[in-house]
């Protein structure tokens, strides 16, 4: 179908295509190739470009064969993820000279020449355009019949089709839909159950698998099967990641394998299309204040206060985030404890390597702030991050894994509702989607106020292994740049209390003992 369309429309064909792909064609009637990558980045596409051509392919360790190359260290990007927590935000990757194919791109290149550098073109972009402001019921409605819609697509299959579900609205969502367009249907799903119980959304996952008659299968991972599992996980995503929820996520995947369920469908994309982070109410309050909409300022920063883990400071703390200039962004963040000086990072040296250690704010914002911070999020932070480890996770066990929010029109759907319809006046957020779902999600889903996400208990796992992260970060001492000593030091201090324990634990094991597998230095 694919190859076939593009006979007939060329490149024209890539913002009429609905699902995910990455592709690679080679035209030999118009002597080009033509890559390109699907609007919202689902489907993975690298390229390296040296002396001997251009080399494309869907994960980086093939391109390091194809190419035989020895890999070397972007020394940028691991700065980056190691001080300031960042991954998947840029073209580059970890690997130098090996590059991330943008979504919503296309590129041609001759055949025959040599490719100083690609130069993709933009086919598709979420439209920030004009509010609707339609009654807020029938925009629900509306949401519902697009949202079915897309579940009906993606339910297209030969094979048995499961789902994961995570308690949350958004894959609750997807499982109700599901059974509500298809009473008979032998409906499986697959949920990670966290062992901390205050992260465990196992009250959430029987709740809808009661309503819908789901066979539930449930995974429950360890620390001891992080450390076993460690490296094939790092070799089946190629570069570091996030946290060690991606593991969670990789027992999921395997378990739907185990019973023969070879394509999923999952929940990403939702918090980013109807404002789920409670990041999100901060933009929304910057917007307001931006705007001069003082009492609506005020209605939410009241509202704030009953959310859980989001009080009236933290929520002007996040506003503050979004309104504060380009110029004192550094200032701000060394302020409240999240500048770029750690002990254990000798930043003058990647200085002097050419590394640019500064804070630049990610994004400049006008007053339309919650719904670009929206798009920021579906371009550049969390959707590239998500939808990276989701497709190796899933891929690793040859599992299909779809996303049936991530399509062009619930996103651009989504980008055209009124503010106060993705959080509430009381602050509630996904306003519209869980009204939407109202009848078809169980109102106890639907009225949760809290935000677990996919969280796994990483800080009492990285305590239960203290002596193996010991031994870890001996690994520092290939990189001139890092300390040993202050690292493990540091590592004491969370251990006992003393400094505040983060995400940065995980990404020094996971950046070390990638660098050791990958032989990249």
């Amino acid at each position: 179908v694919l190859l076939q369309a593009y006979q007939e429309w060329g490149v024209a064909i890539f913002p009429r295509l609905v699902g995910m792909f990455s592709v690679v064609v080679v035209d030999r009637q118009r002597s080009v190739m033509v890559l390109a990558r699907d609007p919202l980045g689902i489907k993975p596409l690298y390229y390296l470009n040296d002396s001997n051509g251009l080399w494309c392919a869907s994960e980086i360790p093939a391109l390091i064969a194809l190419a035989d190359i020895r890999p070397k260290l972007n020394l940028q990007h691991a700065h980056d993820y190691l001080a300031l927590g960042q991954v998947d935000q840029k073209q580059d990757t970890f690997f130098d000279n090996i590059f991330s194919f943008p979504a919503a791109h296309y590129a041609e290149v001759p055949m025959g020449a040599s490719v100083k550098d690609l130069e993709p073109k933009r086919y598709w972009r979420a439209t920030l355009g004009e509010i609707e402001e339609k009654p807020f019921q029938v925009s629900a409605e509306v949401l519902r019949g697009r949202f079915f819609e897309s579940i009906e697509l993606h339910l297209r299959s030969d094979v048995p089709v499961g789902a994961c579900l995570s308690g949350g609205i958004d894959s609750s969502a997807i499982v109700c839909s599901i059974r509500e367009l298809n009473p008979k249907i032998e409906l499986h799903t697959f949920s990670y159950i966290a062992s901390d119980s205050p992260l465990s959304e196992e009250r959430w996952v029987d709740e809808v698998n009661q309503s819908t008659g789901a066979i539930s299968h449930k995974v429950y991972a360890s620390d001891e099967g992080l450390v076993s599992d460690l490296d094939q996980l790092i070799k089946v995503q190629g570069e570091p990641f996030g946290s060690t929820s991606i593991y969670a996520q990789y027992c999921v995947f395997q378990a739907a394998k185990k019973a023969g369920i070879p394509v999923m469908l999952d929940g990403q994309g939702a918090d980013e299309l109807f404002a789920g982070y409670p990041s999100y109410r901060g933009a929304l309050l910057a917007s307001y204040m931006k705007r001069g909409k003082f009492l609506s300022a005020s209605e939410l920063l009241r509202a704030g206060a009953g959310h859980i883990g989001q009080g009236r400071g933290a929520l002007m703390k996040m506003a503050l985030h979004y309104m504060v200039s380009a110029g004192l962004y550094s200032r701000a963040r060394q302020m409240v404890g999240r500048g770029n000086n750690h002990p254990w990072i000798d930043l003058d040296k990647l200085k002097d390597a050419g590394v640019n250690t500064h804070l630049v704010k990610p994004e400049k914002y006008d007053r339309d702030i919650l719904r670009q911070a929206l798009r920021y999020s579906l371009e550049k932070t969390s959707i590239p991050q998500l939808l990276r480890v989701e497709d190796r996770d899933s891929m690793a066990h040859s599992i299909e894994s779809r996303v049936p929010f991530l399509t062009p029109s619930l996103v651009n759907f989504a980008y055209s509702l009124p503010d106060h319809y993705l959080i509430s006046r009381g602050g509630d957020s996904k306003a519209i989607l869980r009204a939407a779902m109202r009848g078809i999600v169980p109102d106890i889903v639907l009225d949760r106020k809290d935000k677990v996400g996919f969280q796994t208990p990483e800080q009492d796992w990285l305590r239960l292994l203290s002596a193996w992260i010991d031994e870890m970060l001996g690994l520092a001492a290939d990189f001139s740049w890092l300390n040993v000593d202050a690292l493990r030091r540091q590592w004491r201090e969370i251990l006992s209390g003393r400094k505040t324990f983060d995400t940065r634990v995980w990404r020094w094991v996971n950046f070390l003992r990638w660098a050791e597998i990958f032989n990249v230095r």
